[in-house]
């Protein structure tokens, strides 16, 4: 028979597993919004790499058991509309509770993915659950590599759920991975916004052709224009920033902000590794159970990482188990995308 050229059409994701759509185990009942299949657009950078562009179909699927199926494929669109397949990679999603009861409270959101690089990563992940949104926030415990592979030290993921109400069906998917690899430093590398193409799972059979209304998730990140209001709102509403930014990238300076406020915002610089282990010195700046500390706004180069701290400290409790009393956010945009408009307003 005649050979077919390899990458000529994008690839198919897997459609012969024994999957159901009843509802998922009751180890995953939180997940069970997410199920089903998801496709959108991409994009990829790397400082080893040229950007790059991409169409990308998920699906994630169960079969009854503890564990949900997740199988990823993307492809690049050529100018003639032909189009080359490019990552793949497939895995498992987990979830972790206490006393292994199916009752017990969520410990961790596991998920191990393997691909054809060569690498296959273990990830623990911390979920944020509302009416309206599920955010789960990744950070690899270990990542094992074929000889051939190329160098991966660690990655994170964040996946961010925007609910349909009142059927509680994952309608968009904004999904994002950072790596540590080749000798650079945990840098972003892809982003992926995703809209369900299918029903999420069978707890919803309405064959309702109206319009699904999409309520807003509580507010937890500010996007650019979200913080240009604050800025010019900061006299009669104060607000600090927190820099999750290593040193050498906080070398190349702070927020410009001088545009829209002529007052400095106070600043203090705290790597994310030291937020994660609440190092004395970021614990007494972060003051997060005092309510008369005023609003903290979380940045980082990209946005990823000012998620993963903001998951984190919206969880800590005092000694006496009071929950935080601050209010934080953190800029989805990141010092990077702010600095990008920033530098096209000023060019317009």
């Amino acid at each position: 028979p005649p050979r077919h050229k390899m990458c000529s059409r994008p690839p198919v994701l897997p459609n012969d597993l024994p999957l159901t759509r009843e509802k998922v185990h009751p180890f995953l009942r939180e997940l069970d919004p997410i199920v089903g299949t998801f496709v959108g657009k991409g994009k990829g950078v790397y400082p080893t790499i040229q950007d790059f562009e991409f169409e990308e179909e998920t699906r994630i699927h169960h079969n009854g058991k503890p564990f949900l199926f997740y199988s990823q494929r993307t492809w690049a669109v050529a100018a003639d509309g032909t189009k080359n397949a490019l990552h793949a990679e497939d895995g498992f999603i987990r979830v972790r509770r206490a006393n292994k009861d199916a009752k017990g409270q969520i410990e961790a959101v596991e998920l191990l993915v393997a691909d054809p690089t060569g690498s296959t990563t273990v990830y623990d992940g911390t979920i944020i659950l509302s009416d309206t949104q599920i955010l789960i926030d990744f950070s690899s415990s270990k990542t094992t590599l074929t000889p051939s592979s190329k160098l991966v030290t660690s990655s994170t993921r964040s996946w961010d759920f925007q609910l349909s109400s009142p059927q509680d069906q994952a309608l968009t998917w904004v999904s994002k991975l950072a790596m540590e690899a080749v000798g650079q430093p945990l840098t972003h590398h892809i982003e992926s916004h995703l809209t369900s193409s299918s029903s999420s799972s069978s707890s919803s059979s309405s064959s309702s052709s109206a319009p699904q209304k999409v309520e807003s998730a509580p507010k937890l990140r500010v996007n650019r224009d979200e913080l240009v209001e604050m800025l010019k709102n900061f006299e009669s509403q104060p607000f600090e920033f927190g820099d999750l930014r290593e040193g050498d990238e906080a070398g190349a300076g702070f927020l410009d902000t001088k545009n829209f406020s002529e007052h400095s915002v106070p600043t203090f610089n705290a790597p994310l590794g030291r937020v994660i282990r609440m190092a004395p010195d970021v614990k007494e700046r972060l003051r997060l159970f005092d309510q008369d500390a005023p609003p903290l706004v979380l940045y980082c180069g990209s946005g990823l990482r000012s998620m993963i701290a903001l998951n984190h400290l919206l969880k800590q409790q005092s000694p006496e188990g009071t929950p935080v009393q601050r209010k934080i956010v953190d800029l989805d945009c990141g010092f990077r995308g702010w600095n990008e408009k920033l530098k096209e307003e000023t060019q317009a």
